[in-house]
């Protein structure tokens, strides 16, 4: 990860820089969205959109439940 913005909060925009195999800018992509649901410890929804493709923006969702002290994280990208 070359660079982070985040504002975590419902409507809060964030946004990833990351290197590929190199890090030149060729290999380099930039991921953005916007946050949509936050409800911790339970849920987190946000959009996925690359920048600079021709792709349609999609959803990226978080569920986490604690039983017993472990943890279980389903992640749901789609769209």
């Amino acid at each position: 990860m070359l660079h982070a913005q985040c504002d975590l909060q419902a409507g809060g925009k964030w946004r990833v820089k990351v290197a590929g195999a190199s890090t030149d800018e060729v290999s380099c992509s930039t991921v953005c969205g916007r946050y949509q649901t936050i409800e911790p410890p339970h849920l987190l929804t946000y959009s996925w959109i690359r920048e600079n493709d021709d792709l349609p923006e999609t959803l990226v969702r978080w569920d986490l439940t604690e039983k017993d002290g472990y943890t279980t994280v389903r992640v749901t990208h789609s769209g």
